[in-house]
């Protein structure tokens, strides 16, 4: 699809598939069980990247090990705020990073997915641009939808996030297509 190979792929299932059977089984094992099924799945879909696949995908790692911490925390203090506020922390922090990294012209996304992307320098800076803001604008109506709504409300708006994200993310293609190297797919992906 568009290019797009099996590594960016499994990275993709590891980091938001846990995120979907969560919201899947929210309805029948209620929040507490199905945080449990998170972290569980979480904690599969990292070994599986370490062990089977036998490399280390710096997003679902950070993002995974996040997620058990504050799954964990969830469960062990029996309060659902530390699972929500993961979300937050990880995309508001991540979203500052990128954002950061091009005031002080670093970029970011490109030390992480050099591998996975061949554009040129200005493509590179318009997807932090583009990504900083999204992760930021995530964080911040995770905030909202956190403080204002019931659970369920949460839990289902966090799994659509999942949805929203990838659609994001193809809004970019265009983009990497203009932007693309001479090695680079169609895309922008690396062959």
């Amino acid at each position: 699809m568009f290019g797009l190979s099996t590594k960016a792929l499994v990275n993709w299932l590891i980091e938001f598939g846990p995120i979907w059977v969560f919201a899947l089984s929210f309805g029948t094992l209620g929040f507490f069980r199905a945080t449990g099924l998170l972290v569980i799945l979480t904690a599969l879909g990292l070994v599986y990247a370490i062990v089977v696949a036998k490399r280390i995908p710096i997003f679902p790692l950070v993002a995974g090990t996040l997620i058990i911490a504050f799954g964990i925390a969830t469960i062990r203090f029996h309060d659902p705020h530390f699972l929500a506020l993961e979300y937050t922390l990880y995309n508001g922090v991540l979203g500052l990073i990128v954002l950061g990294g091009l005031f002080f012209d670093r970029i970011i996304l490109k030390y992480m997915f050099e591998s996975l992307l061949a554009l040129s320098e200005r493509g590179w800076k318009i997807l932090s641009f583009h990504w900083g803001l999204w992760l930021l604008l995530t964080a911040f109506l995770n905030e909202i939808v956190w403080i204002s709504s019931s659970r369920e409300t949460w839990v289902y708006f966090r799994a659509s996030l999942v949805i929203l994200t990838f659609l994001f993310a193809l809004t970019q293609f265009p983009m990497g297509r203009r932007e693309r190297l001479l090695e680079a797919s169609y895309w922008g992906f690396r062959k």
